[in-house]
């Protein structure tokens, strides 16, 4: 079975960027825009504060398109919804799309011929939204890198972090620490929602199922609940930021993988149980 998964998630690599290129590419355009934006807000606070524009590092420029908000945006009038955030997060299941639903029921005579395990099918699909989930954040992070050249490479905290970030932390990090941390969140919640898209669709209108997640994080951002994914991509929400409120690396782990245990377990128990065939003619 684990080569006939290989030979299918081959397919869906090469069919799969194929049928979202055009997706993924006006994804990547748009965080180069948010990237931009991010590195503009960061020179006027650097100007207005008196700090070294030239020292702006990558630390920088992570913290400012990842952060998030913090809890207490209820309480403080002048909080700005955390746009940019959002919208990273949500270009995982806009690229995915309805990819996974189209391919399994436009061509399911082929693929269940071709396939003896509806595991194998399964297993592939998520192979491919875990592989979008990380084409994504290797180009955030060679974006980011890139533009760093041009700024300061430094492996220490630049003027706007020492007075701007620094300060915030209750633990001892250093920059480098720090930016995986900042990286490795939002990442996590991607993969999560980006296979939740593709399980979702298969069941509902890929439409529907971007709206559900775009709900859920919405709302995570005016919620303390640990229920819903959105805090845990959230910087100013991890324990390092919010000693008294922030959530730990343990309880990351935990919740990304008892929901991913759950959609990816139960999707699979409906979709053995579904006539494929019969979606294929509708």
């Amino acid at each position: 079975m684990v080569k006939e998964t290989l030979s299918l998630f081959q397919r869906d690599l090469f069919l799969g960027f194929f049928a979202v290129r055009f997706r993924w590419l006006a994804s990547m355009i748009l965080f180069v825009m948010i990237l931009l934006i991010s590195f503009y807000q960061i020179k006027l606070s650097s100007e207005v504060e008196g700090f070294n524009i030239s020292s702006i590092t990558y630390t920088d420029l992570f913290y400012t398109i990842f952060k998030g908000t913090e809890y207490q945006i209820l309480d403080e009038p002048n909080a700005k919804f955390p746009f940019s955030w959002l919208i990273l997060q949500m270009m995982g299941p806009f690229i995915i799309g309805g990819y996974v639903r189209e391919d399994l029921f436009d061509q399911s005579s082929f693929l269940i011929v071709r396939a003896k395990h509806r595991l194998s099918l399964w297993l592939s699909k998520l192979l491919f939204s875990f592989t979008v989930a990380i084409s994504m954040y290797l180009f955030f992070i060679l974006a980011i890198l890139l533009t760093s050249l041009f700024l300061s490479f430094s492996f220490e905290w630049s003027d706007y972090g020492e007075k701007m970030i620094k300060p915030l932390l209750s633990t001892t990090l250093d920059p480098v620490d720090f930016s995986i941390d900042i990286l490795i969140l939002p990442f996590l919640v991607t993969l999560l929602i980006v296979i939740a898209q593709g399980i979702l669709t298969v069941f509902v209108r890929p439409i529907y199922a971007f709206f559900i997640l775009l709900s859920a994080l919405a709302v995570s951002v005016f919620s303390t609940s640990r229920l819903l994914p959105g805090s845990y991509s959230m910087i100013l929400r991890h324990h390092s930021l919010d000693i008294e409120n922030g959530f730990t690396w343990m309880n990351v782990f935990i919740y990304i993988l008892v929901v991913l245990f759950v959609i990816i377990c139960s999707g699979y128990v409906l979709f053995k149980k579904m006539d494929i065939f019969q979606k294929e003619r509708d």
